[in-house]
């Protein structure tokens, strides 16, 4: 790794764990977050039945709201969770992400 530049997984772990035996450790999820947590479909659904400007593509709408083939700080990364707070601000949106979750 270069100095100056880190791994997206960096963020949450530091550098110190290399890759082989983060991949070699048992998981388990401790905390989730329900806004993190959204399937791909459901967002797509729920932002257009909000008036959201949505691609047909999913690979579009990843782009366009979760751009993760790059480096980002933490608070971009956060900002994404902007989107998905967006639709589920109906009992039923939540309601219906926390069944599929």
């Amino acid at each position: 790794m270069n100095t100056g530049q880190y791994r997206s997984s960096d963020l949450l772990r530091g550098t110190k764990i290399p890759d082989a035996l983060l991949k070699a450790l048992p998981k388990t999820d401790l905390h989730t977050h329900l806004d993190g947590s959204l399937r791909l479909d459901t967002f797509m659904e729920l932002g257009r039945a909000q008036g959201m400007e949505m691609p047909d593509d999913p690979a579009e709408v990843r782009e366009k709201y979760f751009p993760s083939d790059r480096e980002c700080c933490a608070n971009e990364f956060l900002s994404y969770f902007d989107h998905t707070v967006a639709v589920l601000q109906s009992e039923a949106n939540l309601e219906r992400v926390a069944y599929e979750l």
